[in-house]
């Protein structure tokens, strides 16, 4: 890659190094210094000047090191807005993207690829991969690693690219395998999400809060409305049902969690993790809005007539900051083609093959 970048570098063509990791994007800032070359570093560390960054990685004789270019929304011309700069640039072969690595998903790479080459302009692009490189050795079948450990240097491009595809195959089926697993999880999630809100909206907007406290505690609401009215209690008896909904939720959501955390452990004695996810949620929420009203009922039972017409935080009752959260959180054993590729051996010898 040092190579390649002095060379565009000093016919002046703009260069654009894509690099898998922070990690990565400064050690090749480190090694083009060294070899006198300036570049622009764009990472998570200084993501202020992202956009000035992207904009002028097109000017003559720049070098720009970027993790992960994909969905940055800034676009890069050739020799900035300047027409004489934009063909100078052009003439020296326009922006040349060098990626290092590959990702472990195509539709990635592709969209790095194509910042070169964009509206007729000129433009170069070149991968440059290793066998070592994560990709490989996380998601390579053991018979391609054993092949590599055999032949190493006798290789041909031709079957290394194949390798390389294949292993990048392999990581997005993980990938949908896990996005699959997430999406399923939340369904469950939602669905009780939705009768909550449901729930909720009949409080806000009804009598339901006044009626499950009056069923649960006549004598203390009767008491409650002779201090007052029945509209003060009633206003009270919703801002607290809504409160106890909300921790009801909180709580519920925490627990599900840990069996989310711990469900996969399932998939070891052959049971479907999602299956049995679903089938404990639904066990769990049942009887999630008795527990619910009869909380809120223990709150007003004790309620004085002091305390009517305040806010409900006289009672200690404070609202969560985030209440309607879902669980997005990864397969941490991943599906049997996520358990297989990590078990694969990593045997592999060092050496960097280019695949253009």
């Amino acid at each position: 890659m040092l190579v390649e970048a002095r060379e565009r570098h000093r016919a002046g063509q703009p260069v654009l190094v894509g690099t898998q990791s922070v990690a990565e994007s400064e050690h090749y800032a480190k090694v083009l210094a060294e070899a006198g070359i300036e570049a622009h570093v764009l990472n998570a560390r200084n993501d202020a000047r992202e956009a000035a960054v992207i904009a002028e990685a097109g000017e003559y004789g720049a070098v720009t090191i970027s993790t992960q270019m994909s969905g940055r929304g800034t676009d890069i011309r050739l020799g900035g807005i300047d027409e004489h700069d934009h063909r100078r640039v052009a003439r020296s072969g326009g922006l040349a993207v060098l990626q290092i690595g590959r990702y472990p998903s195509g539709r990635l790479d592709a969209q790095l690829r194509g910042r070169s080459g964009r509206q007729g302009d000129p433009g170069t692009t070149a991968t440059f991969v290793s066998t070592t490189d994560e990709l490989v050795q996380a998601n390579a079948p053991d018979h391609l690693l054993e092949k590599i450990r055999r032949r190493g240097s006798q290789l041909d491009q031709t079957t290394l690219g194949s390798i390389i595809d294949q292993a990048q195959r392999i990581a997005e089926g993980i990938q949908h395998d896990r996005h699959r697993d997430t999406w399923d999880f939340s369904r469950a999630i939602a669905r009780q999400r939705d009768t909550v809100l449901g729930d909720r909206e009949a409080v806000m907007n009804g009598d339901r809060a006044a009626l499950e406290v009056t069923r649960r505690i006549p004598e203390a609401f009767d008491r409650l409305a002779s201090a007052s009215s029945p509209s003060v209690v009633a206003r009270l008896a919703r801002d607290v049902a809504l409160w106890c909904l909300d921790e009801q939720w909180c709580d519920h959501l925490a627990h599900l969690t840990e069996i989310r955390d711990g469900i996969h452990l399932q998939a070891l004695a052959g049971v479907n993790p999602r299956d049995e996810f679903h089938r404990i949620a639904l066990r769990e929420f049942r009887g999630f809005f008795a527990s619910a009203y009869d909380r809120a009922a223990d709150i007003i039972r004790d309620v004085t007539p002091d305390q009517l017409g305040q806010d409900i935080t006289v009672l200690g009752l404070r609202r969560p900051s985030a209440t309607w959260t879902y669980m997005t959180s990864d397969n941490p054993l991943g599906s049997p083609m996520d358990r297989a590729a990590r078990a694969a051996g990593k045997w592999i010898r060092t050496r960097v093959y280019r695949i253009e």
